[in-house]
């Protein structure tokens, strides 16, 4: 009997809902945060109040796609919103594209797609953020719309691992980073005054002839020549021993930028870094909905 392929990947993953006391009036929210995960032609689209998966193995020549999604609260329907683009995205028919380069394409497709099908009266302004990332024969797209984030984590030399956001926020806060009219160590006095979106997808806004904002596969950012830049886009290659987390704004917000490198150990098991970002979100009172994917590159994604 012929033993099993190696795998290229191991996902693992949690969601977990807002914590009663920091909801409106004492009654609790629907979920209003949900996640993707597919490779072949396997697809699933979660939006759990509590959920885990352990880690999960994916076979060796699979393309990987992952998705996160957040509701925007204060919009009409934010549960909707989320699940609604996933489902649109993700869609089950067929296999994934060829190139992981394809994935800006597809997310401008699916928001055409998602506002055809789900645009009405009572689901105008409906929003949703997304950040999602594709991996296929050792190339990596991830696309990010709003304030969830993608990470990635790759091992130093000191035996550590060092963590890139590649995705960008599209906050107030972000802009006026950019601008020079504020510095990060003014963080902690004025991030939750202008943690507001300057981009998200939303039924009833048409962002299909806005332009992309796109980062090189050298890291360099091309700057945004206006605030219409909606889709930031990173292309990069994928190296053994990587890590990419997905996560929806509950985990950093709640947790900080300074303290989510401190949680991961690089020797670690998956899980175990994964259960480490759920147990501290938990402590730190779950003020908000939380969603997180990571992926481990096991082997070589030829």
């Amino acid at each position: 009997m012929p033993l099993p392929a190696p795998a290229t990947f191991a996902i693992a993953l949690f969601q977990h809902a807002i914590d009663q006391r920091h909801c409106r009036n004492g009654h609790r929210l629907n979920m209003q945060d949900a996640l993707a995960f597919q490779w072949g032609r396997q697809r699933a689209i979660w939006q759990e109040q509590d959920a885990s998966l352990p880690a999960q193995p994916v076979p060796a020549g699979a393309a990987l796609w992952l998705s996160v999604a957040d509701g925007v609260s204060a919009s009409p329907h934010a549960a909707l919103a989320s699940r609604s683009l996933l489902h649109t995205l993700h869609h089950p028919a067929g296999l994934l594209p060829g190139s992981a380069s394809a994935l800006p394409a597809l997310v401008r497709a699916a928001a055409s797609a998602w506002q055809s099908r789900y645009l009405r009266p009572a689901t105008q302004g409906a929003s949703t953020t997304l950040a999602s990332l594709m991996i296929k024969n050792g190339q990596a797209c991830a696309v990010n719309c709003g304030d969830s984030r993608i990470w990635r984590l790759r091992p130093n030399a000191t035996g550590g691992m060092a963590w890139q956001q590649l995705s960008r926020d599209h906050t107030i806060w972000q802009h006026m980073l950019d601008e020079g009219e504020v510095s990060p160590e003014q963080r902690d006095a004025g991030a939750s005054i202008y943690q507001g979106l300057l981009h998200c997808l939303t039924l009833g806004s048409n962002q299909g002839n806005e332009p992309d904002w796109l980062d090189d596969p050298a890291g360099h950012s091309t700057p945004p020549p206006a605030l219409e830049n909606w889709l930031h886009i990173w292309h990069g290659q994928v190296q053994a021993g990587d890590v990419f987390v997905l996560a929806t704004d509950g985990l950093h917000d709640s947790l900080g930028d300074e303290r989510l490198p401190q949680l991961w150990q690089a020797q670690a098991s998956l899980d175990a870094n994964v259960q480490a970002l759920k147990a501290a979100y938990l402590q730190a009172g779950a003020p908000d909905d939380c969603s997180v994917v990571a992926v481990r590159v096991q082997g070589a994604c030829a």
